[in-house]
């Protein structure tokens, strides 16, 4: 039997939205809390972030715990189901872990030493889970061209820069970073590339923005022993989820209400919450009493 139903007749899903405060960590804060009588698994998403914007400064570490509890107004009790809380986001903008649950980041670019015909030693690693590539900044146009006659750029190296026409110190450098590097990752030729796995935008002429939208390799991983001053990443959105069963509750203090906590970030940020329950499958009875002979 085909089941043509809509995805919002067979799942029910609850949303919210809010903003995390401007102090980070020094309170927590609750999502609604939904009843799971009648259902018996369910989702629980988080994400929280600032996109397109050029005055980022940090995300900070925001930990998220779930919670369940007796009634929707009671308070919530931590590591629902056994779930430990998940840490997310990070202060650090030289080193981002692909367990920080980034989704989306933001290039900003300085001002490379400018050299002739030769690579300098800047580099960064890149990557999404553990499909890692290793960037070097290069100012010679043959190294950084995005084509499969390129065979400089591979599948856990590339290079990357603002060509020789165009010195990396000079007005407009900077963009031309950005420009080079949304193609390469844009390219097919390194691993974790590719069409339909990012989306691009530019907050200002410095600064690129990638979103993850169509991967499966994982989040964003990022590192780099440059100053900040030449290139550094900044987190726009992370995210985190929760996948649940109702006989995973602490059904002998009739806890059978969920919902998320969360600690704060350091700036205001936007922040949606995503719950998904389902009812499960349809397992009828086997029949009882006498076929017709």
């Amino acid at each position: 039997m085909i089941n043509n139903g809509k995805i919002s007749e067979k799942l029910t899903i609850n949303m919210e939205a809010m903003t995390a405060s401007t102090v980070a960590g020094t309170s927590t804060n609750t999502s609604g809390l939904y009843d799971m009588r009648g259902y018996d698994r369910a989702f629980l998403g988080l994400c929280i972030g600032l996109k397109a914007a050029s005055a980022l400064s940090s995300m900070s570490s925001i930990w998220v715990d779930l919670v369940e509890s007796s009634a929707s107004s009671a308070v919530g009790t931590s590591a629902a189901g056994g779930k430990v809380g998940i840490q997310i986001g990070s202060t650090n903008n030289t080193v981002i872990s692909t367990t920080d649950g980034c989704i989306g980041l933001m290039f900003q670019e300085g001002s490379f030493a400018s050299n002739t015909g030769s690579t300098t030693g800047d580099i960064f690693r890149l990557g999404l889970g553990t499909d890692i590539v290793t960037f070097t900044f290069s100012s010679m146009a043959t190294m950084i061209a995005v084509g499969a006659t390129n065979t400089n750029i591979k599948s856990t190296i590339a290079y990357f820069g603002s060509g020789s026409v165009l010195g990396t110190t000079d007005a407009g450098g900077p963009a031309a970073l950005c420009d080079n590097l949304r193609e390469i990752m844009k390219s097919t030729q390194v691993c974790f590339g590719g069409p339909n796995v990012f989306r691009f935008s530019t907050p200002s002429s410095h600064q690129l923005q990638a979103d993850i939208v169509g991967s499966t390799k994982g989040c964003f991983y990022f590192g780099s022993a440059v100053s900040t001053t030449r290139h550094m990443a900044l987190e726009t959105q992370c995210a985190v989820g929760f996948d649940i069963r109702a006989d995973q509750l602490t059904s002998t203090l009739n806890k059978r209400f969920i919902g998320l906590k969360y600690t704060t970030a350091a700036q205001a940020m936007g922040l949606g919450i995503t719950v998904i329950r389902s009812a499960g499958r349809f397992m009828p009875q086997p029949f009882i009493g006498k076929l017709s002979t």
